[in-house]
């Protein structure tokens, strides 16, 4: 399964309502998921990987103002990253 997104916070507006328009995007969000049936031993089994790609500024919650892994508490703002992936299998 895929999809593509917009990522707007400007979207939930009446003035954006129903709109084509792109004005305001942060940028897209592109889910991708994979899932794999199985039935082993007489039972049935489902895997699933998931991944999803922007290409918006993102909060990194891993590495700080400094650059280094971990959170300060005094930082007055994390880093930002332009281009994410995120992993998540289940």
């Amino acid at each position: 399964m895929t999809g593509l997104l917009e990522q707007n916070p400007q979207a939930p507006s009446r003035s954006h309502a129903w709109s084509v328009s792109t004005d305001g995007s942060l940028g897209i969000l592109l889910p991708l998921e994979a899932e794999w049936r199985t039935r082993r031993f007489g039972q049935p089994g489902i895997y699933s990987l998931g991944l999803l790609y922007t290409n918006a500024k993102q909060t990194d919650l891993y590495l700080g103002q400094s650059g280094g892994p971990g959170a300060k508490a005094l930082e007055p703002e994390p880093a930002q990253r332009s281009d994410s992936l995120r992993i998540a299998a289940a």
